[in-house]
């Protein structure tokens, strides 16, 4: 009876939860003992359209913000009581497999009261792929200015920016071109063909093959002989010259650049904008130990708004590093990989993973001062495994605005310790 006593114990304890006796199992146990913390209060909960939500963006003020789907349309909500103010391109729920009415390529706000969104309308009677892009004010509702871009597929947005590539040679001599979104100014310039595939009529992008740096330079990648060579280009001034071989993620003012280099992470001080060879960049630190996995989906960078701190996710780490002067402020404990995080200048960190958890840290005390867990097998949170979420803190510091799929949830983050 007494051996009895001695197995059955633990199992009352647990709630009757058997757990096998291995070493991954009792490290995860360990690990989930350690993240014991409030709970995060969620305040928000519902879907917003029928498919994934792919863009979200809140204004400067807080007071409202507009979410974007591909395939089912875009809107501008009110971010106190999340009602929606004005939808745009939803699907036809009607039918069962209903063609999108358009593709939503891009949200976001110029300041707290004009705020704009891209979509590839999807008419049977047109001829021709056409990229609108729609400037609107909220008070009062109305179109201020709308861009057209005949046979033009925008690839990305930042900012105020957009690339187009396409069918454009008749109209702007180049296959791509830069948009000003506010000022509507154009520029032309090229990038080379194979860093895109096409077919079906559409131009499919390489992942990390291309981004837009905050002063709207373009990174792009291109391959020669089976090797990869970064590049940086100015359509503005035209300045183009090769300077990369490695991917770099820039800080908000492009002083410092993340080097996600085949070996090590490292972070490099960019002395002008004048375009240089990257060995010729400072190294300012190394972020990580030489890399054994080379799976970029595993690898997530970014920095905090005012640059002075930087996150690096990669296999199942991740670590903050202050920037002046260099040094590692935080790292956190983590048994599986990182979905999305996001940094503040105040000193949090969110961070969503495979495994279902949503966590806040607060990166210079180390308090792990909330979090949620998705137990629900049936739950959608739980595809952020195959579709990536969105993380966004709210500007009052206050709430995190986490997607997943088709669901945005809103958190009320607790109140934490200072320095």
């Amino acid at each position: 009876m007494r051996h009895f006593i001695i197995f059955a114990l633990p199992l009352i304890i647990s709630g009757c939860h058997f757990v096998p006796d291995t070493a991954e199992n009792d490290s995860t146990l360990k690990l989930e003992m350690a993240y014991s913390a409030p709970l995060l209060k969620m305040v928000y909960s519902a879907p917003l359209f029928e498919e994934k939500i792919d863009f979200l963006s809140i204004s400067e003020d807080g007071s409202k913000f507009v979410a974007g789907s591909e395939r089912d349309g875009v809107g501008l909500y009110n971010a106190n009581d999340y009602l929606p103010i004005e939808r745009y391109y939803e699907s036809d729920k009607s039918q069962i497999l209903s063609t999108p009415t358009a593709y939503i390529r891009g949200v976001g706000f110029f300041d707290t009261n004009t705020w704009y969104f891209a979509a590839n309308p999807n008419r049977e009677q047109d001829t021709e792929r056409i990229t609108n892009i729609h400037i609107r004010t909220i008070q009062p509702q109305t179109e201020i200015k709308q861009y057209s871009f005949p046979n033009g597929q925008i690839l990305l947005n930042k900012n105020h920016f957009a690339i187009f590539r396409g069918a454009l040679k008749e109209q702007f001599n180049s296959e791509s071109i830069l948009v000003n979104w506010r000022t509507g100014a154009i520029y032309s310039f090229n990038i080379p063909a194979n860093i895109f595939e096409s077919g079906f009529g559409w131009v499919v992008i390489y992942d990390n093959s291309i981004t837009l740096t905050e002063s709207s330079r373009i990174l792009a990648q291109d391959i020669h002989d089976k090797t990869y060579h970064w590049f940086l280009l100015d359509p503005v001034t035209q300045e183009d010259r090769q300077m990369l071989k490695n991917y770099v993620f820039f800080s908000p003012d492009e002083h410092y650049g993340v080097d996600m280099g085949e070996s090590r992470c490292k972070l490099r001080e960019f002395s002008s904008r004048k375009i240089v060879p990257l060995q010729k960049q400072k190294i300012v630190g190394f972020c990580s130990e030489p890399f054994f996995k080379k799976d970029d989906k595993n690898r997530l960078i970014t920095f905090s708004p005012d640059g002075k701190f930087f996150a690096v996710a990669f296999d199942r780490e991740v670590r903050i590093y202050q920037v002046e002067p260099f040094k590692l402020v935080f790292r956190p404990k983590m048994f599986s990989h990182a979905g999305a995080l996001t940094l503040t200048n105040d000193g949090l960190l969110a961070t969503s993973d495979s495994r279902g958890y949503l966590r806040v840290w607060n990166y210079k005390t180390g308090q792990l001062i909330g979090q949620h867990h998705f137990s629900n097998p049936n739950d959608t949170s739980n595809s952020e495994i195959y579709f990536k979420p969105l993380l966004i803190f709210h500007p009052d510091g206050k709430r995190l605005f986490f997607t997943s799929y088709d669901i945005l949830r809103v958190f009320q983050l607790p109140e934490r310790e200072t320095e």
